[in-house]
């Protein structure tokens, strides 16, 4: 998961994640600083899989609430 941290730079970590419809879902906990990041600017991304043997993976990009 990158968001985007106050000098304008991905911050980018791994993440659990669960799919909900045609969301993505992210359980984190309340202090942790990607969630400071997403206020101040909701836009991010998660690149989701990728192996040699499966290919490239995805790359999901969008408005995280």
């Amino acid at each position: 998961l990158s968001t985007i941290d106050s000098a304008d730079f991905p911050h980018t970590v791994s993440v659990w994640y669960g799919a909900d419809g045609n969301d993505l879902i992210f359980p984190t906990m309340a202090d942790r600083v990607r969630l400071k990041h997403i206020a101040a600017n909701p836009n991010g991304a998660a690149a989701i899989g990728g192996n040699p043997s499966q290919g490239e993976g995805y790359l999901v990009k969008g408005t995280l609430h």
